[in-house]
């Protein structure tokens, strides 16, 4: 008689267990003889049937394959802990960051590179250990082993991608808190924190991006950013900009607004989440945003 499926483990339940990229789990049950590839899917061998693996059937998801939910323990999986795979979501979550900023972190130490249809690995990228594993497995997305995060210049990147996505204002710990001048890594400079933020998050993006562009028919006026490409502006409304800078954002704000021109305004409480209010923003007006 078939045990309930709640004790059963799907095989990405099997792969959030180990703690290892699914399509890693995939690849090391095929080539271990559990499972074969189909057309519509993934079947059982009998090898696999030996170890546990049973179908279930779903209206939702239809036929799917589940399995003991003591096979974490079986040795050849205990094994994979020395081999583990991670995936840029995992890595991220040791330090704090989105899957999407540890992509550009290591865009930007030339380990990816964006392609047509998403990141894909470089030369270099895959001389330190990076891989694109069976592409029929996987949605394009690289894995790294373990032992990166011992790179000295992976590290580097993750710690500098926690100052530059997680900085808040209370954080007595940075290194920067009494810098007067910030250079942003595009060499652009900024007297406010919260700018210098945005110009590297826009840099990171990949987002073509003009800084301090004065707005057309006004000689006196500067918007903070102007994205060509998106045709955007967007204004930071820091609390520690000065009184004339302040001023000039609002007054800028408000031309934007009578003119209808399409803009985005930032303040200091956002840019502790300063991803995914600029990548939901842009997304809404139709920038790609990676």
């Amino acid at each position: 008689m078939q045990k309930p499926e709640s004790h059963k483990l799907s095989t990405s339940a099997l792969a959030k267990q180990l703690d290892i990229p699914l399509q890693q789990l995939f690849v090391t049950l095929r080539d271990y003889g559990w499972i074969r590839k189909l057309e519509d899917g993934w079947a059982l061998t009998p090898k696999g049937e030996f170890e546990g693996g049973e179908y279930v059937h779903s209206k939702r998801y239809g036929r799917y394959i589940v399995w003991p939910e003591t096979l974490p323990e079986h040795p050849l999986l205990r094994a994979m802990e020395h081999n583990r795979l991670l995936s840029a979501a995992q890595i991220g979550r040791k330090y704090g960051l989105h899957a999407r900023e540890v992509r550009r972190l290591f865009g930007e130490i030339g380990l990816l590179q964006r392609g047509v249809n998403g990141w894909e690995l470089t030369a270099h990228g895959e001389q330190i250990g990076g891989l694109l594993l069976d592409n029929e497995l996987s949605d394009g997305e690289p894995s790294w082993p373990e032992m990166i995060l011992e790179n000295a210049l992976v590290a580097a990147q993750l710690e500098f991608g926690q100052s530059q996505y997680r900085h808040t204002d209370d954080d007595a710990s940075d290194l920067l808190a009494n810098v007067n001048e910030y250079v942003a890594l595009d060499g652009h400079r900024y007297q406010s924190r919260g700018e210098w933020q945005i110009c590297n998050w826009l840099y990171l993006a990949g987002i073509v991006h003009a800084c301090q562009r004065r707005l057309p028919g006004n000689e006196l006026l500067y918007a903070d950013f102007w994205l060509p490409e998106a045709g955007v502006y967007i204004e930071y409304s820091g609390d520690e900009r000065d009184a004339y800078a302040l001023k000039s954002a609002l007054q800028r704000v408000e031309i934007y607004r009578q003119l209808d021109w399409p803009f985005i305004e930032i303040n200091a409480d956002q840019l502790a989440d300063l991803d995914e209010v600029l990548t939901r923003q842009l997304r809404r007006r139709g920038v790609r945003v990676w």
